[in-house]
């Protein structure tokens, strides 16, 4: 029968210990110590590595934060440039309709010497525009702009009806909405009296 018992444990640092124990009226109660110690040291390694886990999570709901602070920021962004992408289209009139014109001074394109023909009165182009916009108004493409246009005034060049659509614009006289200009409603004038009043 043996009179002692080698023990070798092995602790967290890597380092083995040996012990000898004597096994006289001891041997259970040494058994259930090392278990016991065992046992405590899995549950520090538990409690060790759930803090580790939770330092983990509370890093991954800082980043997913993160994320989130940013892709907002982005998606704000967006849609302001995409509003002022939007606004910057509403305000430019678009310079060709069919094939591709070479831009050219407006003035050089126009003949300065074209006189109105005997019994023919000078046309109003701008007036012209306003009335054709104030028959139609649902609003007129530019392309049917041009083309009753043109029937009335064929000396005017295309550039010329462009520019007159944008002054007509700038003044705040017409507006453009789904590609189609539209001659705004002005106010109706009082009436005092037997005079208007404006």
């Amino acid at each position: 029968m043996l009179a002692a018992m080698l023990l070798i444990v092995r602790c967290e640092e890597g380092v083995w210990y040996a012990f000898s124990i004597p096994l006289e009226g001891m041997r259970m109660s040494i058994m259930l110590e090392e278990l016991k110690a065992r046992s405590m040291a899995a549950a520090n390694r538990l409690v060790a590595a759930q803090a580790r886990l939770a330092l983990a999570q509370q890093e991954v709901q800082s980043a997913q934060l993160e994320v989130n602070v940013w892709g907002n920021a982005v998606n704000i962004e967006a849609r302001e440039e995409a509003a002022r992408a939007a606004e910057a289209a509403r305000n430019q009139i678009p310079i060709t309709l069919g094939p591709a014109v070479e831009a050219t001074d407006v003035e050089a394109e126009a003949p300065a010497d074209v006189q109105p023909e005997e019994g023919e009165e000078p046309v109003n182009k701008t007036q012209l525009v306003r009335d054709l916009l104030l028959q139609n108004h649902s609003g007129m493409t530019p392309a049917a702009i041009w083309s009753a246009f043109h029937e009335q005034a064929p000396n005017a060049s295309r550039n010329y009806l462009y520019s007159v659509l944008k002054r007509l614009r700038d003044n705040e006289e017409v507006t453009q909405r789904r590609g189609k200009y539209v001659l705004k409603s002005r106010p109706i004038p009082e009436h005092k009296e037997g005079l208007f009043v404006n």
